[in-house]
């Protein structure tokens, strides 16, 4: 090779200096010297040669290795049995062409036609399959697929980075050609056709320069729809384009300035998709998957309804948007009979079209049929592609979907959520945070935390009362997923901004009940205190019905017993104790699932009586007196920490509760009853003193005699799971505060027995 490449240099250079006529005279009719003509023949020659050399390369080859063809077919026999084809095609070996085909087995309405075009990593198998399954979408209508050949990941992730510098376009030509000819065969530009374009992942791409090489009228006659797209394209590339973007799908984050732009909704055509259960995160990239999928149904139905159904008659522009190409829309011509749902969406789309969604809200309100199923409504903004629209209904089925008592109607949530997708912001500009009935026309209250960005739907329905506040109802609305909440609100200012301060410090403590939004009004909201703290509603309320209405295995025992430790742990670190430890001030939420154990989430609450280590003296340890520890009785001698140890005892008693089901035998009403009046009066110190004897003489005969036996029982065998809880629980409630470890040890020990 070397040497060859020396002679192609020898020759280029010797052709620059042509030879002379005779040993020293120069030719008449060449210059002696090299000219730019010289320079032009010798890169000629230089070229020729390598032609040449390449041709004669290319024509060994092919002679030696004419059996080759007959050893592929065998290998692929072979090959193709070994390992499945899409895993060939992974590794960048795949036999098949780039492709047109159709599938489907009914022709296409008049002036419509469908195409798609795969993307990454796909063969012509599971090309054939996906077209097939549009086609059974869109009615068996036929759907005409470019299959776009694989050679690989690494190939095809090249393919998409040199489209971007004008490389490797030739799918995009074949795209560009088809649609031509379809539009050709429809009757050209003038005849007011479309086609409805599907493009996934890399496809989008390539739909993207197809589109660049068609006229501006061939262009309005186009709908794109994409899913997953590394490139997302803008809306005016066509006459309508929707890119499709599952939240959970890497891949469109590519195109990251438009990506960031669709969320904060500044696009209207980039439309997120809520990942559908069993969605992995980051790869929710199949196009036949949960999430794109559900999608392609919508637009399936819908198209079905513009076309394949007797009850309308449509021009095939009329599923574009026609106000902003100049394309004529025409109205639903049903039959004679109309059903009460079929009128009440021919309303809904008239206030659509109109954009009059206040109006729209309130018809609604009073007029949604109980027949008419919000999958229909959804169906009907897919086909206008009204995303404010759509949001509201995503947002009104997850209300539905919170299974409990809201005390409001379907129509009334779409009236709410409709108001939060189109209204709301008009009053936001001029910071009307809280807005009430009377000044929206709805049917409860709207609050927007404009330091959390949250929307709340407050139901007015009360579901708890405390000696300083009142719980009601709320709903933390999201179009993606609703969650229900506990707005706390007390009448009593300086306790409740204590409690909304030291909650929203331990904020990020596992344990510590959860805050979404902790606000103070510029004024009095319902006769009410200005703060009002927004919590998590937890669906199993508080441990106090323990042994009745719940009932815990033993390993969700100690998972509750775990985190409620931690939160406790989190305290103490903080230089805070609670001082207010009992069963009602422990929630419980449970989430069940079909295949799957339930999850127990348990969290501390009630922090309003919760006080620093340094402002600890003189002050009664427990609020509930079945909880003080022995030391407590003569609570003027505690200082600092040690109130810590009364805190461990209290939740001691709570596990004690929590493990047997039942209550301890030192919660003796007559016995509490007798020592609270004496701590109220203060004139009995002599009956403090002979109720803290008996109150240490039962605890010890309850725990000490069965502390005894699992210790001796340790050093002879190891202990079951079941004991060394019981042994860790009895430890919290040794009699001497000193012989009582830390919540933090305590917790660490608890971690180990799951």
């Amino acid at each position: 090779m070397k040497r060859q490449i020396i002679k192609l240099l020898i020759l280029f250079f010797v052709s620059l200096f042509p030879l002379h006529a005779e040993e020293g005279t120069p030719n008449a009719d060449t210059p002696s010297t090299w000219s730019l003509h010289n320079v032009s023949l010798g890169i000629e020659k230089l070229f020729s040669h390598i032609y040449n050399a390449g041709r004669d390369v290319v024509s060994f080859t092919q002679g030696k290795l004419a059996w080759f063809s007959e050893v592929r077919t065998h290998f692929e026999d072979v090959a193709f049995k070994v390992m499945h084809k899409s895993l060939w095609t992974l590794l960048g070996y795949n036999p098949d062409a780039t492709s047109v085909g159709t599938v489907g087995s009914k022709a296409p309405p008049k002036n419509v036609r469908i195409t798609m075009i795969n993307g990454i990593l796909n063969g012509r198998a599971d090309v054939i399959k996906h077209a097939s399954t549009l086609s059974r979408l869109h009615g068996d209508v036929e759907v005409y697929y470019l299959y776009s050949a694989s050679a690989g990941f690494t190939a095809d992730v090249s393919r998409s980075l040199a489209m971007k510098v004008g490389l490797q376009r030739e799918r995009a030509e074949l795209l560009s050609a088809t649609w031509k000819r379809l539009i050709q065969e429809m009757g050209g530009v003038e005849s007011g056709g479309m086609i409805m374009h599907y493009a996934h992942s890399i496809g989008g791409e390539d739909s993207y320069y197809a589109l660049q090489r068609l006229s501006p009228q061939e262009r309005k006659m186009i709908s794109v729809h994409t899913f997953g797209s590394p490139f997302l394209i803008p809306q005016g590339a066509a006459a309508d384009v929707k890119n499709y973007v599952s939240r959970r799908d890497g891949v469109p984050f590519l195109d990251t300035v438009r990506y960031l732009q669709g969320l904060n909704g500044n696009t209207p055509d980039v439309i997120f998709l809520d990942s559908k259960a069993g969605a992995l995160p980051l790869v929710d990239h199949y196009m036949m998957g949960p999430t794109y999928k559900a999608a392609l149904e919508g637009l399936g139905n819908a198209f079905k309804g513009r076309f394949l159904t007797k009850s309308y008659t449509r021009s095939p522009g009329s599923i574009l948007r026609g106000a902003d190409f100049g394309l004529k829309t025409k109205k639903i011509n049903t039959l004679k009979y109309k059903s009460p749902v079929t009128l009440f969406l021919e309303k809904v789309q008239e206030y659509l079209q109109g954009k009059r969604y206040h109006e729209l809200g309130l018809y609604m309100a009073g007029e949604l049929p109980e027949a008419c199923s919000l999958e229909e409504l959804y169906q009907l903004a897919m086909m206008l592609h009204d995303v404010p629209f759509q949001k509201a209904v995503l947002g009104a089925r997850n209300l539905c979907n919170l299974h409990t008592d809201l005390e409001m109607s379907r129509g009334q949530m779409l009236q709410i959520t409709l108001f939060i997708e189109t209204e709301l912001q008009n009053h936001l500009t001029q910071r009307q945070y809280y807005l009430y009935e009377t000044k929206t026309g709805l049917s409860k209250k709207v609050e927007y935390d404009p330091k959390c960005k949250h929307i709340y739907i407050h139901t007015g329905k009360i579901i708890g009362r405390g000696w300083h506040k009142i719980v009601y109802l709320s709903i933390l609305y999201s179009p993606n997923g609703s969650r229900l909440c506990a707005n706390c609100r007390a009448s009593t200012k300086a306790y409740n901004k204590k409690e909304m301060g030291i909650t929203k410090r331990l904020q990020g403590i596992p344990g510590i009940v959860k805050g979404y939004s902790f606000i103070e009004h510029a004024q009095k909201q319902d006769g009410e205190d200005k703060i009002e703290t927004i919590l998590k509603l937890y669906n199993k309320k508080s441990l106090r019905n323990i042994g009745t209405s719940l009932h815990f295995t033993l390993k969700e025992k100690i998972s509750i017993a775990t985190q409620l430790l931690r939160g406790i742990a989190g305290m103490h670190r903080r230089g805070l104790v609670h001082c207010d430890l009992h069963t009602a001030n422990f929630f419980v939420h449970v989430t069940t699932a079909p295949t799957k154990p339930r999850k127990i989430e348990a969290a501390v609450a009630d922090l309003g009586g919760s006080m620093y280590v340094k402002q600890c003296r003189r002050h009664l340890p427990q609020a509930f007196l079945w909880y003080l520890a022995p030391e407590g009785f003569f609570y003027q001698r505690l200082r600092g920490k040690a109130y810590t140890h009364t805190d461990v005892y209290a939740m001691g008693c709570v596990l004690y509760l929590l493990f047997h089901e039942k209550d301890p035998p030192w919660f003796q009403d007559k016995y509490y009853a007798n020592l609270k009046r004496s701590f109220k009066t203060r004139l009995r110190p002599g009956l403090i003193r002979t109720e803290a004897r008996r109150h240490l003489a039962v605890l010890k005969h309850a725990i000490m005699p069965r502390r005894h036996y699992l210790a001796k029982k340790r050093k002879r065998v190891p202990l079951t799971v079941q004991e060394r809880f019981e042994a860790i629980m009895l430890c919290m409630l040794h009699p001497v505060p000193h012989k009582r470890l830390s919540a933090a040890v305590l917790y660490r020990k608890l971690k180990r027995l799951k």
